[in-house]
C-alpha cells in the first residue's frame, strides 16, 4: 500500500453508511447493528483503504461486484477465536452471581 492510499480521506455519508451495511448484512450475513459503530468504521475503513475507495458507495460497488472481497470483509468483521472460555469475565459472573442463586433455589425446593 503506498502513502497515497494510507492517506485517502473518507467520505463518511450517514446515509451511504446504513445503505453500506443493509449491503454486508444481505451479502455475507453479518449483522452490523450489533457492532460498536465507531469500531465497524474503523474496520470498515480498513478495506476501503485497500480497495482505494472514497466513500461507502463506492466500497459499497465493490462489495456487490467481488466475492473475494466478501470474503476478506468477512474476516475482517468476524472474531476468529473459537476458544470455549475466551471472555472469562462472564464465567466469573456465572460462578459468583448465578451459580449461588441457583443453588438457593434448590435449597428451598
Amino acid at each position: 500500500m503506498t502513502a497515497f492510499f494510507d492517506s485517502i480521506e473518507i467520505c463518511e455519508d450517514e446515509k451511504e453508511f446504513t445503505d453500506l451495511k443493509a449491503i454486508i448484512k444481505k451479502k455475507i450475513g453479518f449483522n452490523c447493528d450489533e457492532y460498536k459503530q465507531a469500531h465497524l468504521k474503523r474496520r470498515l475503513a480498513a478495506r476501503l483503504r485497500v480497495n482505494h475507495s472514497g466513500s461507502y458507495k463506492e466500497y459499497a460497488k465493490i462489495l456487490l461486484a467481488d466475492e473475494e472481497e466478501s470474503r476478506k470483509l468477512k474476516e475482517t468483521l468476524t472474531v476468529n477465536v473459537t476458544e470455549l472460555f475466551r471472555n472469562p469475565e462472564t464465567y466469573e459472573a456465572f460462578q459468583n452471581l448465578v451459580l449461588p442463586e441457583l443453588i438457593k433455589a434448590k435449597e428451598r425446593h
